[in-house]
């Protein structure tokens, strides 16, 4: 998948998110993402690898995974922050995509099942 042009979450619908239509093999994303995450020196253009990695492995709902809470349209992701805060070493930069990523798909599956993770603001992706 091209880094060119990734949707950002809030362009996103549910049908590019829901978690129904697809299977996913938690225990393969740390590995999967400490192979991506090798570089840390240039931040920008390893978080645009790691989102196209992820969304050619996994599928385009994965873009999720930097969706932040401290982000301007407040996503539900709090295991990542920010490019400046989160990136640092690469083996905690990996754990910190691998939790944000984990935690994404946790959200996308409550809110799926309507549970109490479930929060409506703008920009949420295409909620049902």
């Amino acid at each position: 998948m091209s880094t060119a042009r990734l949707p950002y979450p809030e362009e996103l619908s549910w049908a590019d998110v829901d978690p129904g239509g697809r299977s996913f093999d938690r225990a393969s994303v740390p590995g999967v993402v400490s192979a991506l995450a090798v570089d840390t020196t240039a931040p920008y253009p390893l978080l645009q690898g790691v989102s196209a990695g992820l969304a050619e492995r996994y599928g385009v709902w994965t873009v999720g995974w930097r969706w932040s809470s401290g982000e301007d349209s407040g996503g539900p992701v709090t295991a990542w922050c920010c490019q400046s805060h989160s990136v640092t070493k690469p083996e905690a930069t990996a754990a910190g995509i691998t939790a944000a990523l984990l935690e994404w798909h946790d959200w996308l599956l409550d809110t799926c099942r309507g549970g109490p993770r479930r929060r409506r603001r703008p920009g949420d992706p295409g909620l049902p």
